[in-house]
């Protein structure tokens, strides 16, 4: 335009003018066509990729209601991870206000992978029904084994209604958020994040919540009185020996929530909406092939422990990051010493202690002499997938040189991906 009239200095308008310009017309195109570029949007997905989904819903006046959708590789994923799942709902990240529902679990490199997305209309049970039902129709009839949300009675009703049997847990990472709300103490948080995480027997565990209520002068807070109603759904002492692959912490909605606000924001129309969403998945997805790259193609640093040669084997089983959680159980080990032990017919049951300059806890560990199998008493294999401290300080007094194969699960394995294959509907 500058050279057609002999200038800039002749220009009637800036550059940032023009841009203002084009950003309003684009903005007014989107106000009138967006529900329709957005269904455009996944149609033309679809039609480059058969393993993109979307399913959306209309309401009385024929305008875009609901719209749940995933991309390539989600359900492949969702048969090799989704033992346990995450609902992470979030608000306020797009122009209509549209609550965003997010299905996330971490695979094999112990990171998060993200299942779905489904943007809602409401907060309402029955449309966080339909968008529940809606993913495990997609996932072929397979719903998850455990689930972890924020406490949101209607994901709670939904999650009731469409997986019956599942075990549910509540999210350490919103409580963290309501305690800063009740209970304005740092002192409480750390006694809390002890009964949330450390395992205690349920006698035990009864007898600390009901003295730190009572230190705080708590019996009569409301968020006191929901927290000993759900006890059931977020202490370790009940939970212990459920897989949830410690997508219990806090970390797993925090780097969603920063993946999030990253790519998107308040302003943004639905069909800018989704393909910035599109855009952060595509970086989920090469950060999995880098880690894939690592674990194949680099060498850790190894003998860092007392006992090199289940170390070295370890690393060769576990995907890089898993093998880094491996090892540091297998550090602690130094930490614990044998006891005693007693042998009734085939099965060794050896009773542990920590060294005096930790403390007097003790934890029992079971040999069985015949199949190999060693289980123990704090269940850290059951609930995490990955043997404890105890195990190994067992394996090295009994001179067991390789980790039994009932202690290595696949979704922490190398290959996880491999061994694995899509069930159909009849699969249980």
């Amino acid at each position: 335009m500058a050279k057609l009239v002999g200038g800039y200095g002749k220009l009637s308008f800036l550059l940032k003018d023009m841009y203002s310009r084009v950003a309003k017309n684009e903005s007014l195109h989107l106000k009138n066509a967006d529900a329709a570029r957005t269904i455009g949007y996944f149609q033309h997905k679809a039609d480059h990729d058969v393993d993109c989904f979307c399913r959306f819903s209309y309401d009385g006046n024929n305008r875009l209601f609901n719209v749940m959708w995933a991309y390539s590789k989600s359900q492949e994923y969702y048969h090799l991870f989704g033992h346990s799942v995450a609902f992470d709902c979030t608000y306020k990240t797009n122009a209509y206000g549209k609550p965003l529902l997010v299905w996330l679990r971490v695979n094999n490199h112990f990171r998060s992978t993200i299942f779905g997305f489904a943007l809602l209309s409401d907060k309402s049970s029955d449309t966080y029904t339909w968008a529940t039902k809606i993913f495990i129709d997609y996932m072929g009839g397979v719903t998850p084994k455990t689930v972890v949300t924020d406490g949101d009675q209607a994901i709670r009703h939904a999650i009731n209604v469409t997986m019956l049997e599942v075990v549910h847990r509540l999210c350490y990472w919103h409580i963290h958020k309501k305690v800063a709300i009740a209970v304005k103490d740092p002192e409480f948080l750390r006694k809390l994040n002890k009964l949330f995480f450390n395992y205690y027997s349920v006698d035990q565990f009864e007898t600390l919540w009901i003295d730190l209520i009572e230190e705080y002068g708590l019996q009569k807070n409301e968020w006191a009185k929901w927290m000993t109603n759900r006890k059931e759904q977020w202490a370790e002492a009940y939970l212990r020996g459920i897989f949830f692959a410690a997508v219990t912490t806090k970390r797993r909605c925090e780097g969603m929530h920063t993946l999030l606000k990253k790519r998107v924001n308040e302003k943004m129309k639905m069909y800018e909406f989704v393909r910035a969403i599109g855009v952060g998945m595509s970086l989920l997805r090469t950060r999995d092939a880098k880690d894939d790259y690592d674990t194949m193609n680099t060498m850790s640093l190894l003998q860092q422990t007392n006992m090199a040669h289940i170390e070295e084997e370890a690393e060769k089983l576990y995907a890089r990051n898993m093998f880094f959680r491996v090892r540091a159980q297998i550090e602690k080990e130094a930490r614990c010493m044998v006891d005693s032990s007693t042998k009734e017919d085939d099965m060794v049951v050896v009773r542990l202690t920590k060294t005096p300059l930790f403390d007097t806890v003790h934890r029992t560990v079971y040999l069985d002499l015949l199949t190999g199998y060693i289980g123990c008493e704090c269940e850290y294999f059951p609930t995490y997938g990955i043997p404890c401290r105890h195990i190994f300080c067992v394996m090295k007094k009994f001179k067991v040189t390789s980790i039994p194969k009932s202690l290595v699960i696949t979704q922490w394995k190398i290959h996880a991906r491999e061994v694995q294959e899509i069930p159909d509907e009849s699969s249980t």
